[in-house]
């Protein structure tokens, strides 16, 4: 070989590295990440369109119920699109099919939302939540089934693959079949969420959540985890057993039951008889600043009937300051990866669901509606405050500045304890 060939070949291969390279960056990485951020945009609107027919069970668990057929259905068109486009490059394969495969995919699941149409009824479909909560108990039981022998075989096909160390096969095998169990108990998780207490049902609540229909999937205050993801759901996680059971009314239009406090659907006409019956039975009345109508119905029965001493509302929890010090190299060059890729992807999404839910009214509003209503009503107590009220329905301030639902309850236990430790003696 010359050394004109050799100047020649090695030139060439580097410049088809470069271009390689270019077009990975140029349209490979780009097709694939716009990709991405139109199954977000298509999570979001599926998320709206549920929300709107009652078919979301909660905030935190809502999302099992929707990242599953978009992992399948859009990677799915994509290489469908893949097979059919026959395009020179693999990047320009992936600049068109990622995209297309996303739209494609998001549409469909759109459309299967869409046809869900809404009426307005009192609770779940019972027969139908039945069949579907048998179908979701046998899955679940047969994928239990099914972990020894998917198990075993990804060991075994990893034993192939590696070859020569036999604990490799291991390494495989038992992740496989512990995630085998775990699919296992979303389903069963999926089957809890289609249960929900009938509507004739009798309940005697020790603990009565009250709260418009509009704020169940609405962040309660800026902290960070799981406090601020829903209020109910918090509550409910954090309720001791003497504040059992947990109760309040639930949406009519509800087709899947929410996890939280228990629910009881009722008929449009003669619901304020139950409500007036679960008030006078409960120890505790939990509510939000609302200015909603039953809601305001209820702050003034429980005004009239001397019950305002067991009333407590909260306002949204206070805000919460952590300092993050980032060190270590490793931890800019994540913290960089984070805000680059996944701020967007959160961005897209949030901005196709829309709003969560109507905002909770500020104190200043639902004072002027306590007002009349009866109670008098004093300063804005800030975010993070407990408040309650005496027998005149002055406003007590029982604690300021929390950051946690389980601050709320431990503040109102207080309180209570207090406020029967004399009846006692």
């Amino acid at each position: 070989m010359s050394t004109v060939e050799l100047i020649w070949g090695t030139t060439k291969l580097m410049f088809q590295s470069i271009l390689n390279e270019v077009g990975y960056f140029a349209l490979g990485l780009p097709g694939f990440y716009t990709g991405m951020l139109l199954t977000a945009a298509g999570m979001g609107l599926a998320e709206r369109v549920l929300r709107r027919r009652g078919m979301l069970p909660a905030p935190r668990s809502r999302y099992w119920f929707l990242v599953a057929p978009f992992l399948v259905l859009c990677p799915t068109c994509a290489v469908i699109v893949f097979n059919h486009t026959h395009f020179s490059s693999t990047f320009a394969n992936n600049a068109v099919g990622y995209p297309l495969g996303a739209v494609l995919g998001s549409s469909l699941i759109l459309l299967a939302c869409i046809v869900l149409r809404t009426r307005r009824r009192t609770g779940p479909r019972g027969t139908l939540n039945a069949i579907g909560i048998r179908c979701l108990n046998a899955l679940a039981v047969a994928t239990v089934l099914l972990a020894p022998a998917v198990s075993f075989y990804i060991g075994r096909e990893a034993l192939r693959s590696h070859g020569v160390e036999r604990w490799t096969g291991l390494l495989w095998s038992v992740p496989a079949f512990f995630a085998v169990l775990m699919t296992a108990g979303f389903f069963t998780e999926a089957a809890d969420r289609l249960k929900s207490v009938p509507a004739q049902a009798v309940v005697t609540p020790r603990t009565l959540y009250l709260r418009p229909f509009e704020s169940e999937h609405q962040p309660f205050g800026q902290s960070t985890g799981q406090d601020s993801a829903n209020l109910e759901t918090a509550l409910a996680a954090a309720m001791p057993a003497k504040w059992l059971p947990f109760v309040t009314l639930g949406n009519p239009t509800d087709r899947i039951a929410p996890s939280g406090a228990v629910r009881v659907y009722l008929p449009d006409t003669g619901w304020k008889d139950v409500v007036t019956r679960m008030i006078s039975d409960a120890r505790c009345v939990l509510a939000v600043p609302s200015t909603a109508p039953s809601t305001l119905w209820e702050f003034t029965h429980i005004r009239l009937t001397g019950q305002q001493q067991k009333l407590f509302v909260l306002t949204p929890l206070a805000p919460t300051t952590r300092a993050v010090t980032v060190q270590s190299l490793d931890e800019r060059w994540l913290l960089l990866v984070v805000s680059l890729f996944l701020v967007p992807l959160a961005a897209v999404r949030a901005w196709a669901r829309g709003p969560d839910a109507q905002p909770f009214q500020s104190w200043q509003i639902t004072a002027s509606a306590l007002a009349a209503a009866g109670y008098l009503p004093g300063e804005d107590p800030g975010p993070g405050s407990l408040v309650s009220f005496d027998q005149e329905g002055r406003t007590l301030l029982v604690a300021t500045g929390i950051t946690s639902v389980r601050g709320y309850l431990r503040a109102a236990d207080r309180h209570l304890a207090q406020r029967e430790e004399p009846q006692r003696g």
